[in-house]
C-alpha cells in the first residue's frame, strides 16, 4: 500500500508499507522505518477523511469528466467513512516528517517500530 509523507524533511516521498516492513521512497531512494532509524513516533491526529472541501473537490471533478454520475461517484467515494492518520516521524540523524495513513498502514508502522 502506498501513502505519502505531506511535510517535513521528506515531503512528497511515498511511504510504502508492506508485511511488517515500512519504507519512504522516491524513485530509487529508499529509507526504512524501523528502531534503528527512528527515535520517536506519535499519532498526532485522528480524522475522518471526508472533510467538506474534499467532498466537494471530488464530486466537481467527476462531475466535470463524467457529468452527473461523476459527480455523484466523486462524492461517494469521499464519504467512505475511512479513518485517517496524521503521524509525526522524528528519526535518529534529526530529521522529521509528517505523514498520513489509514489503520492498516498505521498498525504496520506500530509494528515495525515498536
Amino acid at each position: 500500500m502506498k501513502y505519502r509523507v505531506v511535510a517535513g524533511d521528506y515531503e512528497n516521498w511515498d511511504v510504502v508499507c508492506y508485511g511488517s516492513s515500512a519504507y519512504f521512497m522516491l524513485g530509487l531512494k529508499k529509507v526504512k522505518l524501523d528502531r534503528t532509524t527512528v527515535a520517536k513516533c506519535e499519532v498526532v491526529d485522528d480524522a475522518t477523511k471526508h472533510s467538506f472541501w474534499r467532498t466537494l473537490i471530488a464530486g466537481g471533478v467527476g462531475k466535470a469528466v463524467f457529468g452527473t454520475i461523476g459527480g455523484l461517484a466523486g462524492i461517494a467515494s469521499t464519504m467512505r467513512g475511512k479513518q485517517s492518520f496524521l503521524i509525526s516521524i522524528e528519526f535518529t540523524d534529526g530529521k522529521r516528517s509528517l505523514i498520513e495513513t489509514d489503520e492498516k498502514a498505521q498498525r504496520i508502522l506500530v509494528k515495525a517500530l515498536f
